[in-house]
């Protein structure tokens, strides 16, 4: 069965789009992806494999989740590392305990 990756995101208050875009729009950040924070849009590049994909996308909602939630940094400088770091842990602790991800989802469903 193929998931298909969500074309918006909740993160607290706000819902984020998410478009999957082409690279040249946002090559010169050297970036993977972007968010735009007042428009509440998620940007990733779409032909990035798989894995890469997921880490962008988890960079990108850890970025949000700063901003929503008013997580501040020193500067923007610390934030990226903070976000780069984290974004490739969560990424490894998925991919290594993929049973982890089925069980949270099974604990977080509405119990209604």
């Amino acid at each position: 069965m193929s998931i298909k990756f969500p074309k918006e995101i909740k993160i607290g208050y706000a819902t984020f789009k998410v478009k999957h875009t082409s690279r040249k729009s946002i090559e010169s950040a050297g970036a993977f992806g972007d968010t735009q924070f007042n428009e509440s849009i998620i940007n990733i590049y779409g032909n990035q494999a798989d894995e890469e994909a997921v880490n962008t996308t988890l960079h990108e909602l850890l970025h949000s989740i700063n901003y929503i939630f008013s997580i501040k940094h020193k500067n923007a400088r610390e934030e990226e590392r903070y976000v780069r770091h984290m974004a490739n842990a969560l990424t490894t602790v998925f991919r290594d305990n993929p049973n982890l991800l089925l069980w949270i989802k099974k604990n977080l469903k509405d119990k209604k």
